[in-house]
């Protein structure tokens, strides 16, 4: 999974990889989209807030 690529010998080991939890992810890149469609920043954290609730569902679903 952490592949970096042919390497010459006498180098460091690739670093471990870094895990990123989904749902801050999806958050912001809503509010970011909804900031660039123009919405009002009352309608944007309307928006965030939705889909970090459904996140959040979705997770204590499983």
């Amino acid at each position: 999974m952490s592949d970096c690529g042919p390497r010459p010998p006498c180098r460091r080991p690739c670093p471990p990889p870094i895990w990123v939890k989904r749902a801050p992810v999806l958050t912001l890149w809503a509010g970011v989209v909804a900031e660039r469609l123009g919405h009002p920043p009352d309608t944007v954290l309307s928006l965030v807030s939705s889909v970090a609730g459904t996140a959040v569902r979705a997770k204590a679903g499983r």
